[in-house]
């Protein structure tokens, strides 16, 4: 009895000093070349009407989205709420020729930010998602990392991104 009782201490001790161990916010970043300039490309990252082309993924679960605020720029908002009745919205919270940093709203605080560094001909465009779990939730990236997670769909993103803007850009 005291045996089962002290190994379940010890398990409890361990599983709290691993909840306090492991950071709080947890990144994923992807990184492409685009045949465009960055002000090409920070115009199609600063509005929600493209984003919501961007992220398919979202997309997919069905739902409706709404725009608020200005069409693109600080303050431009999209707004989506899924079939099973969940809300989110991402909001540009920051945007210059050298970034565009986007606002998460979900369950747990996120951003992502769009670096833009101009490379030879085209931009090199960096996409970091960045979310701060807390509680329980810190241990979920033991099990699934926020890279294996997020990072294919950044990689969809930015193919996405490539494609519309180069598209854009051999238009003119």
């Amino acid at each position: 009895m005291l045996k089962r009782l002290l190994i379940g201490f010890v398990v409890l001790v361990a599983l709290i000093g691993a909840l306090l161990s492991v950071p709080s916010t947890h990144t994923a970043e992807r990184s492409r070349l685009i045949a465009a300039s960055p002000t090409a490309i920070q115009a199609q990252v600063e509005t929600p009407a493209v984003l919501e082309r961007l992220f398919p993924k979202h997309n997919a679960r069905g739902g409706s989205s709404t725009f608020e605020g200005p069409a693109s720029g600080v303050g431009a908002q999209w707004k989506w709420k899924t079939t099973d009745g969940a809300e989110h919205g991402l909001r540009v919270a920051e945007s210059s020729l050298e970034r565009v940093t986007l606002e998460l709203q979900a369950s747990n605080p996120a951003s992502q930010t769009v670096r833009f560094l101009p490379e030879g001909q085209g931009t090199r465009v960096t996409w970091t998602h960045s979310v701060t779990l807390s509680g329980w939730q810190k241990l979920l990236p033991i099990f699934r990392s926020v890279d294996s997670v997020m990072g294919p769909d950044l990689e969809k993103v930015l193919a996405e991104l490539a494609a519309t803007v180069e598209a854009n850009t051999n238009a003119k």
